[in-house]
This record gives structure tokens, C-alpha cells and sequence, in this order.
């Protein structure tokens, strides 16, 4: 799930539980439903080529912070 979608997710039961306890009048999470959309990447990177698959973990084997 995306972060939007997952962000207005959380925020309606936490005001949920507020509306129970009497400390919110309404849910306004509510009003915004539904007006975010969630992104759909198409492309991700990769490295397909096993050589350079190789050469990546060695360097990531080999970092060391700070030095």
C-alpha cells in the first residue's frame, strides 16, 4: 500500500478512537478519501547483467563507513 493511502488509513482510526472518547467532533479523514491516488510506478531498476550484479556486491561487501 502506498504511503497517502496507508497515511489516511491510520489517521481515520486514530480519529476514531478520539470520536469515541469525545475529543474529535467528526472524522476528517473521511472528507479526503478517496482524493489521493496511489502512485504506480512502471519501472524499477535492476541490474540484470551478473557480472555487474557481482561487482555491486563486492563493493557493498567491501564499504566501510567513516573511512
Amino acid at each position: 500500500m502506498d504511503g497517502a493511502p496507508l497515511g489516511i488509513d491510520h489517521g481515520g482510526a486514530s480519529l476514531a478512537l478520539c470520536r469515541g472518547d469525545g475529543q474529535a467532533q467528526q472524522d476528517v479523514s473521511a472528507d479526503i478519501r478517496g482524493a489521493l491516488k496511489p502512485h504506480h510506478g512502471k519501472h524499477f531498476a535492476a541490474i540484470t547483467d551478473p557480472a555487474k550484479l557481482g561487482e555491486l556486491i563486492r563493493a557493498i561487501r567491501g564499504y566501510q563507513a567513516g573511512r
